[in-house]
């Protein structure tokens, strides 16, 4: 089922309920109603409605003729709602308006059989829904960074797929003291080498695969995956909301938090996790972005202790799609991050890919380290030997000893590298008796010494 109905099924479902609720209240009943949730979930229902509406005209440009009664319904019925909301009226008066909105709700769940907009969504969409690849044209990044005082040094994650990075590139031309951390699906990033060495660190795997370090980044830029379908599962919780909030665990109390959303898709849990856990909540639009039908919402991390609800905010999220420029009163701050560069004692994947380790290997410095180690001061410069050849068991003491572990020398300026290691080993035999009516087993564990190495040529040989 695609998520977009089934939200709008279950705010329809909710709204049913309120119905009764006020059916009984007109007949006189006495029933004790919490004021507080029964408008909030009469505004839910009403920010789902506009926002399916939203996301319709947006992907098929245009509406069917249910959806446009329905669309001339629900703005009717919000008129009112607000009237009755400014006057105060009892929530019994609000029976008509919700009954006509609950019957014009389950007229358009009929066509919703061919509603699948996404089958024919616009390509400028798609980059959203997958993730915001990247901006394609740097008025957006400018914009976002614009309100961000970048000074001195400062670390910054990006959590998007492979062509994100042009994004930090660009931020790292105009802002040198940016320390780059970017994860990535694919190994295919597109840049050169010398754009590689401008990041501190890219993991490839994914940003489920990502570990590292909590509370270290100044700046975070979250690119969700939208999930498209409702699964039948009661723990079902749609990718986007388990993206959202792990990326906010790397962010700094204090830090800036980035996220890029399909207008139409900031849902209840959304709005609510940023109007809790985020200030100085401001949203960022670009040409690029609108054709795309997105947005940018970004704010500063508070400090746990602190966290308040801000019922304004997510009032504002929650209702975007269908608010006029003035009523997106959103203050336009300038964020200035926490100061002090933390450590970033820890980022990787649990996937390592074939190019990913190649280039970490070229720029390692563990064989230079290696071959070091290996230069220590000779005692002597004439060739020595045992008296008499090791036996299996003074060979095995010697190699698990670890004096022979490393680069052996020889005469004639050659070299082998050796790894010795005691190994145990079962054998097993098999006894019949004489009518072969009986069997045993017999299970002998023993040692034995096993010999790894490099040949000067480069042939690898293990030695048992």
């Amino acid at each position: 089922m695609y998520i977009t109905e089934y939200i709008f099924k279950a705010s329809t479902d909710r709204l049913s309920k309120m119905q009764k609720l006020l059916e009984r209240l007109e007949a006189g009943e006495k029933v004790d109603v919490d004021q507080t949730r029964f408008y909030g979930n009469l505004s839910g229902c009403f920010s789902t409605y506009f926002q399916t509406i939203a996301e319709y005209k947006f992907l098929k440009s245009g509406l069917t003729p249910a959806m446009t009664l329905f669309d001339t319904i629900l703005n009717s019925s919000y008129v009112s709602y607000r009237s009755l909301r400014a006057s105060n009226a009892e929530m019994k008066e609000h029976r008509t308006l919700v009954t006509n909105l609950v019957a014009s709700a389950l007229m358009l769940e009929g066509s919703f059989g061919s509603f699948s907009p996404y089958r024919d969504f616009e390509k400028d969409y798609s980059y959203l829904l997958s993730g915001c690849e990247y901006f394609k044209e740097d008025e957006t990044i400018d914009k976002i960074f614009s309100r961000i005082n970048l000074k001195g040094e400062f670390n910054l994650l990006d959590t998007g797929t492979s062509s994100s990075v042009f994004d930090t590139l660009k931020v790292k031309e105009k802002h040198p003291g940016a320390k780059l951390y970017n994860v990535v699906k694919s190994d295919e990033l597109y840049i050169t080498d010398e754009q590689r060495a401008l990041f501190e660190r890219i993991v490839v795997g994914g940003f489920h695969s990502l570990k590292a370090t909590n509370g270290v980044m100044d700046i975070v830029i979250c690119r969700p995956e939208i999930e498209l379908y409702r699964y039948n599962d009661s723990l079902w919780d749609p990718a986007e909301n388990k993206t959202i909030s792990r990326a906010f665990q790397y962010v700094r109390k204090g830090g800036v938090f980035i996220t890029i959303l399909p207008k139409t898709h900031i849902s209840e849990h959304i709005a609510k996790f940023f109007a809790t856990n985020l200030k100085q909540v401001e949203v960022v639009e670009s040409d690029e972005l609108n054709k795309a039908g997105g947005i940018v919402v970004m704010g500063v991390k508070v400090n746990p202790i602190e966290r308040e609800f801000d019922a304004h905010v997510y009032s504002l999220l929650r209702n975007y799609c269908v608010l006029s420029d003035e009523q997106k009163d959103f203050p336009e701050d300038t964020y200035t991050l926490p100061g002090g560069l933390l450590e970033v004692s820890r980022f990787r994947s649990g996937t390592l890919t074939d190019s990913e380790l190649n280039y970490l290997t070229k720029h390692s410095e563990a064989m230079n380290h290696f071959w070091k180690d290996q230069n220590t001061e000779k005692k002597s410069t004439e060739d020595t030997h045992p008296l008499l050849p090791f036996n299996v068991g003074q060979l095995g003491l010697v190699l698990t000893s670890g004096c022979l572990d490393g680069v052996v020398e020889e005469p004639g300026n050659c070299s082998h590298v050796v790894k010795g290691r005691v190994i145990k080993v079962d054998d097993s035999t098999t006894h019949f008796n004489e009518d072969n009516t009986q069997v045993e087993i017999t299970t002998t564990t023993s040692n034995r010494v096993e010999i790894s190495m490099f040949l000067p040529d480069g042939t690898y040989k293990c030695l048992v």
